[in-house]
């Protein structure tokens, strides 16, 4: 039987080991992630927020949000962004080989690949950090 009173959330995204915890009082906490880096996949450290009476409101602190479509692809994406303005995007193959690297100064931008496989698109910002998503070319 479930305990109601524990509250089960995955709120750290993969490749994360929390190194602390820290109650603000009033139900609010702080989780710290470590810096981890596996392969190919550089995971920055982060610190992450949230309340225990409303876990829908979790956030991450300084977090690059990006969405990437269509992907799957047939070779031409596009990205879209929210806050970040301009920074650099680096595209690497599944060997960490780098494809592709560029600047952007836009919150939309496009990307061809002509090759088919397996991506990993990089968004880098000098103020917001960085965040790395899967690409499908098919």
């Amino acid at each position: 039987m479930d305990n109601p009173n524990i509250i089960k959330t995955n709120i750290l995204s993969q490749g994360s080991q929390v190194e602390a915890i820290a109650n603000l009082g009033n139900n609010r906490y702080f989780i710290s992630r470590e810096h981890f880096v596996y392969s190919v996949f550089d995971y920055p450290q982060k610190l992450y927020a949230f309340n225990i009476n409303n876990t829908a409101g979790i956030n991450t602190i300084s977090k690059i949000s990006f969405k990437v479509f269509p992907n799957p692809s047939n070779g031409f994406i596009t990205v879209r962004m929210d806050k970040v303005n301009s920074g650099e995007y680096t595209i690497i193959n599944q060997l960490g080989q780098v494809i592709l690297n560029n600047k952007f100064t836009n919150k939309n931008f496009q990307i061809s690949l002509t090759k088919k496989g397996i991506y990993f698109l990089k968004i880098k910002n000098n103020n917001t950090g960085y965040k790395t998503e899967k690409l499908i070319i098919k």
